[in-house]
């Protein structure tokens, strides 16, 4: 397994992507995603999203991030980070 080096958040709210604090759309996140995917060390890349996020696109990105990225345990998360969903 790769060594995890830094960490990335993916938030989402109101149909806005954010990575990392910055808006981005889908197209972009694919682009970023790929980028990542081939680093070494690789980042350990967090999903994030509030409660008025839309359904289909968390489904998106989090798809995207599991073909991209191949998450495995150690390597992706999902949830808030340090109890706070606001980015």
């Amino acid at each position: 397994m790769p060594h995890v080096a830094v960490s990335i958040t993916i938030f989402i709210e109101h149909g806005i992507i954010k990575w990392n604090g910055v808006g981005i759309d889908e197209r972009q996140l694919a682009i970023y995603l790929s980028s990542i995917s081939a680093h070494s060390p690789r980042a350990y890349v967090i999903l994030d999203y509030a409660p008025n996020a839309d359904c289909a696109l968390v489904q998106r990105v989090r798809q995207e991030m599991n073909e991209i990225l191949q998450c495995r345990p150690g390597m992706c998360g999902e949830g808030p980070i340090f109890g706070n969903s606001s980015q």
